[in-house]
């Protein structure tokens, strides 16, 4: 808990190894480590107050001091966090791609394969409205200028194939093998609809066409 509470608070909200630890924590058999793993997935200005918390601060404020007379510490922190972002998608998936974290990743349960596609399509969607409000197709496109030489394969389409490739591992998860039947239906839908989403903006990455699944709990296809 220490540890979690440690990446959570410390670390940048851009450090991609720190979302991956709160990642990690969102199944965890405890509430209060779920709970810290929640606030770890959201920006410091998107964290809700506890109504305790919000009573504090009221108390607080009657006693407070006048801005102007604010350490210039606690001044610099505020406008930090202010400045805090979600990582980069590229990044973000890069990091959950590696020969490293794969077999990692995909031994996790189902719970957290749910958090990582929904955190890294937030992340998709931030790092769009950074690039100047594009689409999500223009962000990922292969001609995109994210630094990538001429000829070469460009990052962003690379990300697009590992974010259909999570996608896909977290689809195998909730949809169970072995003829087993359903595992987690609500992850099945979360991850048809984001296939669908990145379909969408890159249809030639998303090679296999959906149609209707044998769990049959698709209304969407």
């Amino acid at each position: 808990m220490t540890a979690l509470v440690c990446h959570t608070r410390l670390f940048a909200f851009s450090d991609v190894r720190a979302r991956y630890i709160s990642l990690l924590a969102v199944a965890d058999a405890k509430i209060e480590v779920r709970e810290e793993a929640a606030l770890g997935l959201l920006l410091p200005a998107e964290r809700r107050v506890s109504a305790a918390a919000k009573l504090t601060e009221v108390a607080a404020a009657k006693h407070a001091q006048p801005e102007s007379l604010l350490h210039a510490e606690d001044v610099a922190i505020k406008a930090a966090l202010a400045l805090e972002t979600y990582p980069v998608f590229e990044d973000m998936v890069r990091y959950l791609s590696t020969a490293e974290m794969l077999p990692l990743r995909r031994a996790q349960p189902a719970g957290v394969k749910a958090a990582v596609v929904a955190f890294c399509n937030k992340c998709l969607a931030k790092s769009c409205l950074r690039a100047g409000g594009i689409s999500k197709a223009e962000y990922l496109g292969a001609a995109a200028s994210d630094g990538s030489a001429v000829g070469e394969t460009s990052q962003r389409q690379v990300a697009a194939e590992e974010m259909n490739t999570l996608i896909e591992d977290a689809l195998v998860t909730a949809l169970g093998g072995g003829g087993k039947g359903v595992v987690d239906a609500d992850l099945a839908r979360q991850c048809l609809v984001a296939l669908i989403d990145l379909q969408m903006a890159r249809s030639d990455v998303v090679q296999v066409l959906l149609v209707t699944p044998p769990c049959g709990i698709c209304s969407l296809c």
